[in-house]
């Protein structure tokens, strides 16, 4: 781990270890006191640009984090409740799709038997009049064949 900064510049400390080095007391006075606004400077802008781009802290990620998973939980809240719903709604137009279903299953026998029974009565006259023909035909062909019969034989005079 890398050791701590100090938290401020001791300029007594630095006068004293330059006047050891050899500078004269006036400019390691002078060096210091320009090392400490230039510190002062420096320290300022750093504040005011953490400032300015509101940087976030421990506090307010937190806080994010929590606005966060409650929103995610409202959400899957909200999403079971919809899915729900629309299983409810689908069953229920299923259940109306089998009844209308049925429905039309119903009214197309009904149409089917009424076909049916139309037919059965057409054949049913078809065959009274083919029935009739014949019958007719066969007379017909009975008196026909007995006038050439009473004709070719001379039983009439």
């Amino acid at each position: 781990m890398a050791p701590l900064l100090a938290r401020h510049f001791d300029m007594l400390d630095f006068v004293k270890k330059s006047k050891e080095l050899g500078v004269k007391e006036d400019l390691a006075e002078y060096q210091a006191r320009q090392f400490e606004k230039v510190i002062d400077i420096a320290s300022a802008t750093t504040k005011e640009e953490f400032n300015a781009h509101e940087l976030a802290t421990k506090t307010d990620t937190k806080q994010l984090e929590t606005a966060l998973r409650t929103d995610i939980k409202q959400l899957e809240v909200d999403l079971k409740t919809n899915i729900k719903q629309l299983e409810i709604d689908l069953k229920t137009d299923i259940k109306q799709l089998e009844v209308d279903l049925k429905t039309d299953i119903k009214q197309l026998e009904i149409d089917l038997k009424t076909d049916i029974k139309q037919l059965e009565v057409k054949m049913e006259q078809y065959r009274y009049d083919s029935l009739k023909f014949t019958i007719w035909t066969g007379i017909g062909v009975v008196v026909f064949i007995g006038g050439m019969l009473v004709k070719g034989f001379h039983w009439v005079g």
